[in-house]
């Protein structure tokens, strides 16, 4: 079965709620209720999450590869690394922002750490409402090329070709026109200034 980018994303995001309520268990003490020792949690969410996170990242760098113009893969990189930097920064900031409303999250009562980390768990989900509009549908082994086209992100063969006749005929009759205006002895040094406006003019369509 071929797991589509969605999908994929979509698992991630609910693999690290589920790392994240492994803390809930623990700080719960659900875990001795079920004979389950704390030693047990000692990889918790610190070593875990960034596993996931990391194999969630490779079908998204897989993505930006395929769809990549020719000569910006640098930049596409380096973008991508930035925006993901700058995510986990605004995630620490709402994080710090969230114990402080709380308060009460300090030792050694911690009155609202269990609710500090079922919130935390809850906002894993979020992203998921963000997948259908800004992850493509396929799969890591449709053609780069269907999946741009299929998502409007290059033109397709036709609308090129459309294009390029518009070109050709605009310059067609920048070029009759200016034609016609030459054959006037009064057209003058101005008047070829104009024409050759128009046709650079009708390159660029």
């Amino acid at each position: 079965r071929k797991w589509s980018y969605r999908g994929i994303f979509a698992l991630a995001q609910v693999l690290l709620l589920g790392v994240n309520m492994l803390d809930l268990i623990w700080v719960t003490r659900t875990n001795l209720a079920l004979g389950i020792p704390d030693k047990v949690f000692l990889f918790g969410e610190d070593l875990i999450s960034p596993m996931v996170r990391r194999l969630a990242e490779m079908p998204m760098l897989i993505l930006a590869a395929k769809l990549c113009p020719k000569g910006v893969e640098a930049t596409l990189f380096a973008l991508n690394m930035g925006v993901s930097n700058y995510g986990v920064s605004v995630g620490r900031y709402c994080g710090s922002f969230l114990l402080e409303s709380l308060g009460g999250v300090e030792g050694p009562e911690f009155k609202n750490l269990t609710l500090f980390i079922f919130i935390k768990s809850l906002t894993r989900l979020l992203p998921i409402l963000l997948i259908p509009g800004l992850v493509p549908k396929g799969n890591p082994d449709d053609d780069a090329a269907e999946m741009a086209e299929a998502h409007a992100m290059v033109p397709s063969d036709d609308e090129e070709e459309d294009s390029r006749r518009t070109s050709e005929d605009s310059r067609r009759a920048s070029e009759l026109q200016m034609s016609e205006l030459g054959g006037n002895e009064d057209f003058g040094p101005v008047g070829f200034e104009m024409k050759d406006r128009m046709l650079a003019g009708a390159d660029e369509l």
